[in-house]
C-alpha cells in the first residue's frame, strides 16, 4: 500500500500535463518549494468487514490524495486549477496500478474534491481523493 504514490508519481511524470509541474509525494526528501506542483499521499485506509473478502485474506481500501497547488494569480482557477483538474481525472479515474511490487488493486475512483487549507497567502490548491482497494494475505506475514 504505502508503494502507490512512489507508483502513481512515476505514472503522473508521463502525463504531457504535468511535465511542467513539481509532481512529488510525501516520501520524498525534495523541495516543497515549487510550483504549480501535484503531492500525493495516502491520508487514510479503512479495512471492510472480513464477510466482503476471501478466506484468509482481508481487503485494504486506501485514499490517495492528490493536492494541485498553483501560486495565487487572476489565471489560477482557469488556466491551471481546472486544466489540471481535467488532465488528473483523465489519467487517475479508472487506473489500474499495474506492479507487482505496489500490489494488485482495483482500478482509482474519484470519491470528492476539497480545496487545501490556504497553503500561503500565496497559493491556493484543491484536494482530489481517489480510493481504490486489494486484498493481502491474512496470514504468514512473517511477523
Amino acid at each position: 500500500m504505502f508503494l502507490l504514490p512512489i507508483v502513481i508519481k512515476a505514472h503522473l511524470d508521463g502525463v504531457p500535463h504535468f511535465e511542467t509541474w513539481d509532481v512529488r509525494h510525501n516520501m520524498e526528501a525534495v523541495s516543497r518549494q515549487l510550483f504549480p506542483a501535484v503531492d500525493l499521499r495516502i491520508v487514510q485506509a479503512t479495512v471492510p468487514s472480513a464477510g466482503s473478502a476471501p478466506a484468509g485474506k482481508f481487503r485494504v481500501v486506501p485514499a490517495l490524495s492528490v493536492q494541485l497547488v498553483v501560486k495565487r494569480s487572476d489565471g489560477a482557477a482557469g488556466e491551471e486549477l481546472h486544466k489540471a483538474f481535467v488532465a488528473i481525472c483523465r489519467a487517475l479515474h479508472g487506473y489500474i496500478v499495474n506492479d507487482p511490487q505496489a500490489g494488485s488493486w482495483k482500478p482509482l475512483s474519484l470519491e470528492g474534491v476539497r480545496e487545501v487549507p490556504e497553503p500561503s497567502a500565496d497559493l491556493v490548491g484543491f484536494e482530489l481523493l481517489f480510493t481504490l482497494s486489494g486484498y493481502f494475505e491474512g496470514s504468514g506475514c512473517g511477523c
